[in-house]
């Protein structure tokens, strides 16, 4: 048994995002001597140079604008360098906005709603290992509010399964779910 959760995300925490920007790509590059820089871009704009061969590919960028709106939402697509993007970062224009009001439709509103939850289970589960030690996690989970709440592990669970094939796995379950 693992003395901390697996980290698992919802299959849809990238899919089910009103924006792409929720999934980035960010490089650092060397400028000259020790000094580096960064370039962001949404991965919606990055694109294969070929079909991969290997876990590795040539990306190649799409043309587009450094913002665009999408729902209302204005969103940076592309930064130049770390000041560029720490300023979108900090204005909310990288990623997908989770807060409960002003969802666009029910499928967003169900999404963020999903993301909330999750977020506060991860939330729960650094506290835990943490022994509520983070100032910053009990506050931030004041500001996601979300009707899947729910505590990482409040007790102890019922069974804990050690090198188990499939058929003691759904008798063991059996046994627990009575």
């Amino acid at each position: 048994m693992l003395p901390y959760p697996p980290f698992e995300c919802k299959p849809d925490i990238l899919s089910g995002a009103i924006l792409p920007s929720v999934g980035s790509i960010g490089v650092f590059h060397k400028v000259k001597g020790t000094q580096y820089d960064f370039f962001y871009m949404s991965a919606d704009m990055a694109e294969p140079l070929s079909a991969p061969t290997r876990k590795h590919a040539k990306l190649k960028t799409k043309t587009g604008n450094l913002m665009r709106t999408i729902s209302g939402y204005e969103e940076c697509v592309f930064a130049c360098c770390l000041p560029t993007f720490a300023e979108a970062l900090y204005n909310l224009k990288i990623g997908t906005p989770i807060e409960k009001d002003n969802s666009v439709d029910i499928k967003d509103e169900r999404y963020r709603n999903s993301f909330r939850g999750w977020l506060k289970s991860v939330l729960y589960s650094h506290l835990e290992m943490t022994n509520n030690d983070s100032e910053l996690a009990r506050e931030l989970l004041e500001y996601l509010p979300s009707d899947q709440d729910g505590e990482f592990m409040l007790e102890p669970p019922a069974t804990v399964l050690i090198n188990c094939d499939a058929n003691e796995f759904n008798k063991a379950m059996l046994r627990t779910s009575r």
